[in-house]
């Protein structure tokens, strides 16, 4: 009788803390971040190495209708490099009572400037595609939000196919 109170209890308590609320995005969404976290892709040279990796700080924003997603984003990978991220893709969410859950993925622009000279001869175009996931809390009647979010992509820039992934934690605007 004991056991059955406490795993009863346990199955109460999950409940009351992570009841889904809905499991889809409003129907239109727009999102503003910066952000701060570590890249890593293969393939882009940067002083004398194929891998770019290393810290990051950046802003994005994100339009969302229902699950379909427009990306902008830049990225100064610091000493290094710009990024920028032009895409349009999917973003299924799962709202909890108090943080959300959601999968990410987009196919798009990739320009990539080496030295912080975008616009310059060494700046490169070339295409991304990639997949991942986060959480998210939501604060201030869900205006705002603390996240984190890990991406992994797959690119061709100039003639090179390479790799990467993209780790952050960002502190964002929800219109």
């Amino acid at each position: 009788m004991k056991h059955v109170w406490g795993y009863s209890t346990l199955v109460f308590w999950a409940f009351s803390v992570v009841q889904p609320q809905r499991a889809s995005a409003d129907l239109l969404e727009f999102d503003l971040n910066t952000h701060a976290g570590y890249v890593d892709l293969e393939q882009l040279e940067s002083a004398d190495s194929s891998t770019l990796s290393g810290s990051a700080l950046g802003v994005d924003a994100r339009l969302q209708i229902w699950f379909l997603q427009g990306i902008a984003e830049y990225q100064r990978v610091l000493g290094e490099a710009d990024l920028i991220h032009l895409g349009v893709g999917f973003r299924p969410t799962l709202e909890l009572r108090f943080m959300r859950l959601y999968a990410t993925s987009s196919l798009g622009l990739m320009v990539f400037a080496p030295d912080s000279r975008a616009g310059d001869d060494d700046t490169t175009r070339g295409f991304q595609a990639r997949g991942g996931g986060g959480v998210e809390f939501l604060f201030a009647d869900d205006w705002l939000a603390v996240g984190t979010a890990i991406e992994f992509s797959t690119h061709k820039v100039g003639d090179d196919w390479g790799t990467g992934y993209l780790f952050r934690g960002y502190l964002g605007l929800r219109i």
